[in-house]
């Protein structure tokens, strides 16, 4: 494969800079919504050329409703030119306003992985993603922006009724080109921002949330878990360094991290359904089965993905040969598939189970429920016998 290319070149801010660029409030950072301006909009949008001989006069912000992580709005923008080449509206991503909980996501990378994905990989993927109009960072003062494509001319799943047969077939395709195009790349091993779940530094702080929020996350969640999920999710609680350190080798490639319905979007030119994905904070070197079992677990209702999820295994795999991936058995695949689930369980529980009683209750929705019957997955591909005793 090619060398990597940099269209995007991210904007680094480190102390001295930092300090000159305070007297500058022209191209500073906006922190929240409420800092942003026109004359900051202009000046990112001429960075790489997205407009050139017109500014933004002015713009109208909705926030877009979702992120649990940072603040996103879509920006409905005017122009002081009417023969502006500008995007009529934008998405800007931003870190929470909220300081404690921007201070925590901070050090988890989320916001760093998103913007250096933005800025340095999505050149390199053979898949679709938003255009970048303009991408930086402060990893010191742990500010970060992003100003991408507004995608609401495409179309969206709902995720309590699930994806149909052609969208969960489109997805297929999406992720095997993904993968297959960075398979066991060695470029994975020069981005130590990447997610790795099969590292000891990840598996280890994986194991204490889980166990903290474990008996909490049961009892919350317990009228709405299939039956057998509480046994298992149990048993996982002593195993979750090693299942994960299962998967954390070779073959290791270049996975979206939380690739599910929310964070899918949907055209149909020519008939033939394609996916553009958004959200790319947890993206990771790790197995892709993982995404293809997280995919399943939260994107389709259990009575179709039992209906078409042999068919679309099938393509997956099929579709990774093709796109050049030299070795890897069917049979390893399923059991790399059957592993990823539990990484499903651990995001449940953990979260649920870790959250304070207040942010609980306001996310206890119906789609919740619909989550919680979802991993029936693991009781269908039988994933206790995998739990070492």
């Amino acid at each position: 494969m090619g060398g990597m290319t940099y269209p995007h070149q991210l904007r680094f801010t480190y102390p001295v800079d930092f300090r000159k660029r305070r007297e500058r409030s022209d191209v500073d950072i906006p922190r929240t919504i409420d800092d942003l301006t026109p004359g900051w909009l202009t000046w990112a949008l001429k960075q790489k050329g997205t407009i050139r001989y017109t500014a933004v006069e002015s713009f109208d912000s909705t926030a877009v409703p979702g992120g649990a992580v940072g603040a996103t709005h879509r920006l409905d923008m005017r122009y002081s030119s009417s023969q502006s080449q500008g995007p009529d509206s934008l998405i800007i991503k931003l870190p929470s306003a909220d300081e404690a909980w921007r201070e925590f996501i901070n050090r988890t990378g989320a916001y760093e992985r998103e913007t250096r994905f933005y800025a340095e990989l999505v050149s390199s993927l053979n898949a679709q993603t938003p255009t970048v109009y303009h991408a930086e960072m402060d990893l010191y003062a742990g500010d970060h922006v992003l100003l991408l494509e507004d995608l609401q001319h495409l179309s969206a799943g709902d995720q309590l009724l699930g994806l149909g047969r052609e969208e969960a077939g489109a997805a297929m395709r999406y992720l095997a080109a993904l993968h297959s195009s960075w398979w066991n790349d060695r470029r994975l091993d020069s981005m130590p921002w990447l997610m790795r779940p099969g590292e000891a530094t990840a598996y280890e702080r994986m194991d204490a949330n889980y166990a903290n929020g474990l008996e909490c996350g049961l009892e919350r969640l317990s009228n709405w878990l299939p039956s057998g999920i509480e046994d298992i999710a149990r048993r996982f609680a002593r195993a979750v360094p090693s299942l994960f350190q299962d998967v954390g080798g070779s073959p290791l490639t270049l996975t979206h991290g939380d690739f599910k319905i929310g964070n899918l979007f949907f055209s149909d030119a020519d008939k033939i359904v394609e996916v553009t994905a958004i959200d790319w904070q947890v993206v990771s070197a790790y197995r892709g089965a993982s995404d293809v079992a997280y995919f399943m677990c939260w994107s389709l209702n259990t009575e179709e993905r039992r209906r078409i999820e042999t068919g679309l295994l099938e393509e997956y795999h099929a579709a990774l040969l093709t796109g050049g991936v030299p070795y890897y058995p069917y049979g390893d695949f399923i059991l790399d598939y059957r592993r990823g689930f539990f990484r499903n369980l651990l995001i449940l529980i953990a979260g649920n189970g870790n959250m304070s009683d207040e942010v609980f209750e306001s996310n206890s929705t119906p789609g919740l429920h619909v989550l919680c019957n979802r991993m029936q997955t693991l009781i269908d591909w039988d994933c206790g016998e995998l739990i070492p005793d």
